[in-house]
């Protein structure tokens, strides 16, 4: 990736050196987190900050492979009360008019 140097605000780098710290991150991460925070944020206005924070951490998991695929066609029920319930209302014949 390239990089350039840019003239930053003295107080928005001294802020970022903290925050950085507190997260684990160097200075410029922290800012560049920032940048992507706030273009986000401003393609989509309406948009609340935790459904971009969400978005920017399962972003990560799929680039790390942490992702499981999710299959919409199988139930994922475990009460047994309820999976009998269900096995009986799949087991029942359709009805037709």
């Amino acid at each position: 990736m390239a990089t350039s140097s840019i003239r930053l605000d003295q107080n928005l780098v001294e802020k970022a050196t903290i925050i950085a710290k507190a997260l684990n991150r160097t200075p410029p991460k922290q800012i560049e987190h920032w940048a992507r925070i706030g273009e986000m944020m401003e393609d989509n206005p309406d948009l609340p900050y935790e459904f971009v924070r969400q978005a920017i951490i399962a972003q990560a998991e799929r680039n790390a492979g942490k992702l499981e695929a999710y299959d919409f066609g199988q139930s994922r029920i475990t009460a047994p009360h309820i999976q009998k319930s269900a096995e009986e209302t799949q087991a029942q014949p359709e009805k037709r008019p």
